[in-house]
């Protein structure tokens, strides 16, 4: 639909900058640009394969994955950044994303969403 649309390009929300700057000029110069992440959701669709895990099915990347286990056991974001040597601004846009992938309304639903779709090992 969005090709259909007029779409020239996609990228997703954690794309480089790198991978930005070269959508542009893809587009500029008339062809089209759509990020590798949705290109694999769009042949996995169209092909009727589910995606191999759950992770991939809402696109969580090892990031992503590795702040959820330290929500998941109660940590604060001062405490996972710590843990992981990145700042907390860093861990509150994760957890941003996270909600945004997940689709939960609030970290507790996050956890549940985590423990049910089997995200993480505590």
């Amino acid at each position: 639909k969005m090709i259909e649309a007029g779409v020239k390009g996609f990228l997703t929300k954690n794309s480089s900058k790198a991978e930005l700057e070269q959508a542009i000029h893809t587009v500029l110069s008339g062809d089209h640009y759509f990020s590798q992440e949705l290109l694999r959701k769009f042949v996995l669709h169209i092909s009727g394969k589910k995606s191999d895990s759950k992770q991939n099915s809402m696109s969580l990347t090892e990031r992503e994955l590795d702040i959820l286990k330290y929500i998941c056991k109660g940590f604060s974001n001062k405490e996972i950044a710590e843990e992981l040597f990145i700042s907390p601004k860093t861990v509150d846009n994760h957890r941003t994303s996270l909600l945004a992938k997940t689709q939960a309304k609030n970290t507790a639903h996050l956890v549940m969403i985590a423990i049910k779709e089997e995200l993480v090992n505590l």
